[in-house]
Formats: C-alpha cells, structure tokens, sequence
C-alpha cells in the first residue's frame, strides 16, 4: 500500500498543482472583470452626471427664451406702430409751408396752390 500511495502522491501533486494554477487564473480573470465593470459604472456615472448637468443647463435656456420671448411681446405690445398713427400716406400728404414763389411766376400765384399748403 505504500507503494501505490507514493505512486498516486505524483499524480494528485500535479492535478492539485494544476487546479490550484486554474483557480488562480480563473480568478484573475475574475479580478479583470470586476475592474472593468467598476471602470464601466464610473463611465456610466459620469455620463449620468453629464447628462443631468446637460438637462438643467437646456431647461436654463428654455426659460431664458421663453422670458425673453415673453418681454418681446410685452415690448410689441407697448410700442406704438408710428406708420399706423398716420392717417394720409406720405405720398398725399399735404403740409403747411411759407408763400413761396418761383422766380419766373408772374401770375401772383403762389407755388403751392391757393390754399397755402404745398404737396410734398
């Protein structure tokens, strides 16, 4: 019986030694792993973080447009559209000028007509 126990001691050494050398690797493999996959969360966590700065600074924005939209329809609003104010278009109008004469009116006419008022 010694004799078959020193024969098997060799084999089992060597399949113990190989297990051993696989349970090392395999967690190795498995350290690798879990490295990547904390590598992999901070990733997501950044992105997360990005995303969610990203979000506040858009909604930012869209309530700085929607105020400044706000304050230009007030604006609109409250001022006054001087084209409407006038009544006679330009090319109509009639304004009050001085009784001019032209050099060569002998006639006593006035230039702008009777009225006193000149076309413009």
């Amino acid at each position: 019986m010694a004799d078959s126990a020193s024969t098997l001691d060799p084999i089992v050494a060597a399949r113990i030694a190989a297990l051993e050398a696989m349970v090392a690797e395999q967690q190795a493999e498995l350290d690798e792993k879990h490295a990547e996959l904390e590598a992999e969360q901070a990733a997501h966590l950044a992105t997360k973080a990005e995303r969610d700065r990203l979000r506040e600074a858009y909604d930012a924005l869209v309530r700085e447009v929607e105020l400044a939209r706000r304050r230009l329809v007030v604006a609109k609003a409250e001022r006054v559209d001087t084209a409407q104010l006038e009544l006679v278009p330009v090319s109509n109008r009639v304004t009050p000028r001085a009784e001019t004469r032209f050099p060569d009116d002998d006639s006593g006419n006035k230039a702008s007509g009777a009225s006193g008022l000149a076309v413009a």
